[in-house]
């Protein structure tokens, strides 16, 4: 079986792909049509990439150079939304070492940065805020749940505490 190999980038082919993307979209139907949202913003179509933790960030919760590029790439691509999966509030709680992490100890300016290159060509760049709970990964995180649950393996695999009905104080402090 021949190696898959991708052609080295090429800011001029990547120009004419987007152009060609642009006319195809002015061809097609509905789904290229703009879309206004019930709160009033309109989309420039109807593609969008859903959540999905890329695990791209720098371990410390702060987005990385390949993340931006990847997301400018993706909005290059014609997007109408492109969601940031798992962009957690809490550092002790994330699903993996890769999350993002939005809080008051955040360089901001990271983030700026990565709107702006995840917002190229009109694409509306919005974050999934996560919180993984009793699923966080237990080496870097702190696993805890709202309640206890007994999915065959979990319990042991994430080793998550959890509060006990007669514990509602350590539900609102965990949360």
């Amino acid at each position: 079986m021949p190696a898959l190999r991708c052609s080295p980038f090429s800011p001029i082919n990547e120009y004419r792909s987007i152009l060609s993307w642009k006319s195809l979209m002015q061809t097609r139907g509905p789904l290229f049509e703009p879309l206004q949202l019930p709160c009033g913003l309109t989309l420039n179509n109807r593609i969008a990439k859903s959540a999905m933790s890329d695990s791209l960030g720098d371990g410390t919760g702060h987005p990385t150079a390949a993340q931006m590029r990847l997301y400018q790439r993706w909005a290059a691509g014609g997007l109408a939304i492109s969601i940031i999966g798992e962009v957690q509030l809490s550092s002790g709680y994330a699903e993996n070492p890769g999350n993002l992490v939005l809080n008051d100890a955040s360089n901001l300016e990271l983030f700026r940065t990565l709107a702006r290159h995840g917002s190229d060509n009109g694409t509306r760049l919005w974050l999934q805020l996560g919180h993984a709970g009793a699923l966080a990964y237990a080496p870097t995180s702190k696993p805890k749940g709202p309640t206890a649950f007994d999915l065959q393996g979990l319990t042991t695999i994430f080793a998550a505490e959890y509060p006990t009905r007669n514990n509602r104080e350590a539900l609102e402090f965990m949360f």
